[in-house]
């Protein structure tokens, strides 16, 4: 029967056990430290009535890698890598059962399409995925793999080798992995070693060059070699940006359902302590899980506006220097802003949410960029001249335009378009919005949607004059008071 003996030509197999230990416990601490930095963060409400749904977009976007494969050679490079290594693992989960638990599953037909030849072509595309993932970073060079925009030293700069070094542990992994099996494929004269293409191919070299003692020699040095590099890159996992391998997954699971424009939580302003966001544990415990699942992609940095027309921005350095932030916590509290983050940095975002819709692993930066608004604007009162009259421009004429010669009427004087008090009953009530009804050009938008309304034999009418601002660019620039204040008399108007 298809089959081949576990441990051929190893002795002292305990060692490897006594080695798993220190191993384990090394990994465990790194993964304990870093949960116990999450609970520094604010309650986060987590409505478990939609495991399926979240489950579901686990599959599409972990498993599947949906948004990865936006770009083909990026994605198709981590997802045969991705694929490799899962694949692997279940490998090894199968000889654990098989020698371990003595459950004789590793013969037969499994053992020759799944542990011979499946393991050997997801291990080939594993190591096809490394290549091409170190020949994009350090061949073609992309900004967003490179690029870290603010002066001030982030994460990112601090450890340029850990990149190069965790590409060139894998590797070396998976080609030592080939070379073992190719030396007992060749040194057993395996009858089925054919099922296994790669090590077969290497065998036919080795067996040309070697003979069956030297062969032995080889690869029990090998084996133990292999064994010690994949211990020590369990164990080196937590400490690095492979930590996304199991954050990137929970975030995905935990992310916000909601619409993006909802995914900016109230804040409750009589009732906090701080207004927005001061120090890292001002955040949820949501949002610090978020800067550990950053894979530093680039991602959300190549689609954002800010960062293309040169502005002190970059979603993902502003992701790193948050998580370097985090890791700085452990001994202190350090304010965020001025010590990890600038504050052209935050007022350079046009909160277009582009850097979310890009993020293969849903992290959101918009809210965590208006949090810290929200601190400058309501604790410190510092805002930007151009924005600070945006808002005393909402407080005193309820609109952010100061200085525009249009009113609320102008727009509409020649269509005869009702107002609200005018009609008994209306299937619709138009809410025009400042830029339309007070800026030339969105002028025509609105006339041209009237139109349309009317084409299509809808009852409307509008509020007129006394239309206000729905306090949307009071919420985006950090003024939460005056946005719900805004809000609150909309709501009575209605």
């Amino acid at each position: 029967m298809p089959t081949r003996e576990v441990y051929w030509n190893i002795h002292h197999v305990w060692a490897m056990y006594a080695l798993l230990v220190p191993t384990l416990l090394i990994f465990g601490y790194g993964i304990y430290r870093r949960y116990r930095l999450w609970r520094r963060g604010r309650p986060y409400p987590l409505r478990w009535g939609e495991v399926f749904l979240r489950t579901k977009v686990v599959v599409l976007e972990v498993l599947a890698h949906r948004r990865m494969l936006r770009e083909a050679y990026s994605g198709f490079s981590h997802f045969v890598l991705f694929a490799g290594f899962l694949i692997l693992f279940v490998g090894t989960l199968v000889v654990m059962i098989h020698e371990d638990f003595k459950v004789r599953i590793m013969q037969g037909a499994f053992y020759l399409y799944f542990q011979s030849l499946a393991l050997d072509v997801f291990g080939a595309l594993a190591t096809l995925g490394v290549v091409m993932l170190a020949a994009k970073r350090y061949l073609v060079r992309p900004a967003r793999l490179h690029a870290n925009v603010p002066e001030r030293a982030g994460a990112m700069r601090q450890r340029p080798w850990e990149d190069a070094g965790l590409l060139a542990l894998i590797f070396i992994i998976l080609v030592t992995g080939f070379l073992v099996e190719g030396l007992r494929i060749a040194a057993t004269d395996d009858p089925w070693g054919r099922w296994s293409p790669v090590g077969w191919f290497l065998a036919q070299l080795f067996e040309a060059q070697w003979d069956v003692k030297t062969m032995r020699s080889v690869h029990r040095f090998l084996w133990w070699f292999h064994l010690g590099l994949t211990f020590g890159l369990i164990a080196w996992l937590p400490y690095t940006k492979l930590l996304h391998i199991f954050t990137a997954a929970a975030n995905v699971f935990l992310r916000p359902l909601e619409p993006a424009g909802a995914r900016l939580k109230p804040l409750d302003v009589k009732a906090s302590e701080v207004l927005g966001v001061a120090r890292i544990g001002d955040f949820a415990w949501k949002d610090l899980l978020d800067l550990d699942a950053c894979t530093e992609c680039g991602r959300c940095q190549q689609e954002c506006p800010a960062t293309t027309t040169g502005k002190p921005l970059s979603p993902k350095t502003l992701i790193l220097d948050l998580r370097e932030a985090l890791s700085a916590s452990e001994k202190e509290s350090i304010p965020l802003i001025g010590r990890f983050v600038r504050e052209e940095t935050l007022w350079s975002c046009t909160t277009c949410m582009a850097c979310m819709q890009a993020c293969p692993v849903f992290i959101e930066h918009v809210p965590k960029i208006v949090n810290l608004r929200r601190y400058l604007v309501m604790e410190e009162a510092r805002v930007p001249e151009l924005m600070a009259e945006a808002l005393r421009s909402l407080e005193d004429r309820g609109h952010p335009f100061r200085g525009t010669t249009f009113s609320r009427t102008e727009w509409y004087r020649d269509l005869a378009v009702p107002h609200i008090r005018e009609v008994d009953s209306v299937d619709f009530l138009l809410w025009v919005g400042c830029a339309s009804a007070l800026n030339e050009r969105n002028q025509r938008v609105a006339r041209a949607f009237v139109r349309v309304l009317r084409e299509a034999g809808l009852r409307f009418a509008i509020l007129g004059v006394e239309e206000r601002c729905t306090g949307d660019p009071a919420r985006r620039i950090g003024n939460e008071y005056l946005f719900e204040q805004l809000v609150r008399e909309n709501i009575q108007r209605l």
